[in-house]
């Protein structure tokens, strides 16, 4: 049976993508959107899908957010750091509760400074707001349920961005690199081997080679997924926190998927974040508590889990104690245990290889670059 969604931000990548789930089979949708400027195209596919709504300008504003929750059964909310994040999260939650929302779920993102004890850790700039936001909506009497979404594959680019960079290698180079790497790469053409492919990649970032981050392809899964916790509803996820990461793999794997996806070597080197490109000052400042606290041993970070133990278990709306599926110790059917939770809510994931294969280049070309094709 059709429900009324109410969304926030749904340029973003994960409420477009649930907007998008939503929408096919038939859902309401009340999207909020604050502005065409910086996402014209997702914007006009959102306000151009069937059963859609669309709201514009900023959640700052008391009518906009009440005429967006109005009528809503379900919720999705998402803020963003760069909008008075806390206040307009609050605001928000305020919002859907007195429109009668049945169902929130939220986008939130772990505090490390909150970890507990023993953990001597610090939080992200960038996240602290989430995680206050979210233990406000716990105060609130509304069933509500917490969605964690790990790494995005399409953070990585060629272009020169820190963190996710694929900094283009030319073939001498990676020839100089070690392992036999001329041997594996190898290009047939009209029936002969030539020497390799136009170019390599290389990721440098500050994670220890053995940490292990979890991934997520945002626009094709994100939404199946949280659409199938609002089918399931608040008896089974309510309280919950859940991790949304459909893979979760250390910086050598993840290299290495890239490469059988492109063909074409792509390796890992642990290392210092570069940025060489001009950031807004609150990115910077991330970056620079994100190299600290999940930085390994050669730029003398913490080390910090990416999420720690624990932290998926949490008390539902009853009071009783409720791990999330599978979020067990130990690995099940070589399955990592903060993987098995969106597997289960969403069985036709992408992997990273796929996404390296199909969509990476085409993202690659819509930035003006041409590696992807063959050299002469």
């Amino acid at each position: 049976m059709p429900v009324r969604l109410a969304l926030t931000n749904a340029t973003g990548r994960q409420a477009a993508s649930l907007a998008r789930s939503a929408s096919a089979v038939g859902h309401h949708i009340s999207a909020h959107i604050a502005s065409t400027k910086y996402s014209p195209l997702v914007a006009n596919e959102i306000a151009e899908l069937p059963h859609t709504e669309v709201h514009y300008g900023s959640l700052s504003g008391a009518e906009l957010r009440e005429e967006l929750f109005a009528g809503a059964d379900i919720a999705f909310i998402n803020t963003t750091p760069f909008d008075k994040e806390l206040d307009i999260g609050k605001r928000c939650a305020d919002a859907a509760m007195k429109a009668g929302v049945k169902f929130i779920v939220y986008s939130s993102m772990p505090d490390h400074g909150e970890a507990g004890k023993g953990k001597d850790w610090h939080g992200l700039p960038q996240y602290r707001d989430k995680w206050q936001v979210e233990k406000y909506i716990r105060s609130l009497n509304v069933p509500s349920t917490f969605v964690y979404t790990g790494i995005y594959y399409n953070n990585f680019t060629s272009l020169p961005y820190p963190l996710f960079c694929l900094r283009e290698v030319s073939w001498d180079e990676v020839e100089q690199w070690e392992g036999d790497w001329e041997n594996d790469w190898v290009e047939e053409k009209d029936g002969e081997e030539t020497k390799g492919r136009k170019c390599g990649f290389e990721w440098q970032a500050p994670f220890s080679s053995d940490m292990k981050l979890p991934w997520l392809d945002t626009e094709h899964d994100f939404g199946p997924a949280v659409l199938q916790i609002f089918k399931d509803g608040p008896g089974r996820w309510g309280g919950q926190r859940v991790p949304l990461a459909f893979d979760v793999l250390d910086p050598p794997a993840v290299c290495a998927a890239l490469s059988r996806g492109l063909n074409r070597p792509v390796r890992y080197v642990e290392g210092p974040i570069e940025v060489t490109v001009s950031i807004p000052k609150g990115y910077h400042e991330q970056l620079d508590a994100l190299q600290d606290l999940f930085g390994g041993e050669v730029v003398n970070g913490q080390n910090a889990p990416y999420w720690w133990d624990g932290i998926f278990d949490v008390r539902n709306d009853k009071g009783n104690n409720r791990a999330v599926e599978g979020n067990t110790n130990g690995q099940e059917h070589g399955v990592d245990p903060n993987a098995r939770a969106a597997r289960s809510l969403w069985e036709g994931w992408r992997d990273i290889e796929g996404y390296a294969r199909d969509i990476f280049p085409v993202e690659e070309r819509l930035n003006g670059k041409d590696w992807m094709d063959s050299p002469e």
